[in-house]
């Protein structure tokens, strides 16, 4: 994409790729080497770090949706889901059947995730850097942590 878009120098956001279980497992701050040796599940057509989909010891099982991914790991049908951090949390928060019966406990990775802008709109460079300042601006003034906390308690995530 590198050379199809002008990319800013900080991200927009950032995502953790989350490793969920069930919530009666004592697993916690689980990485990708520890998946070895159990059944995990991806979600079909998603982008996973080649480490833990090149890793032939742990056993991955594929799922249409990231929700079908969670009723399978209710039904102990997987060990693991791998899930975006922030769409599980929604998700969990949405369904009293997996409301509190599903919770975090490791992390694969943290993903930063950039606005670009297209080399093929000449105003482009204007826009970036217009886009640039005012990120700097609100990160640095704290409005950007305020949309995030706020962000985070409308919809009910962990900080």
């Amino acid at each position: 994409n590198k050379e199809k878009y002008l990319w800013p120098s900080l991200p927009l956001l950032s995502e953790g790729l989350s490793i969920l279980a069930l919530s009666e497992s004592t697993a916690q701050n689980l990485v990708s080497k520890d998946l070895e040796g159990h059944v995990v599940g991806t979600t079909n057509g998603y982008t996973y770090p080649t480490s833990l989909m090149r890793n032939k010891k742990i056993s991955k099982d594929v799922s249409r949706t990231d929700a079908v991914q969670l009723k399978k790991l209710m039904s102990r049908r997987i060990q693991y889901a791998i899930i975006n951090t922030t769409p599980a949390q929604l998700m969990i928060n949405a369904d009293p059947a997996l409301r509190g019966k599903i919770k975090i406990v490791g992390s694969v990775e943290l993903s930063l995730l950039y606005l670009n802008f297209s080399k093929k709109h000449a105003d482009s460079p204007r826009l970036l850097a217009a886009f640039e300042k005012g990120l700097k601006a609100i990160q640095s003034n704290g409005t950007y942590a305020r949309i995030r906390r706020d962000f985070n308690e409308r919809l009910g995530l962990l900080p």
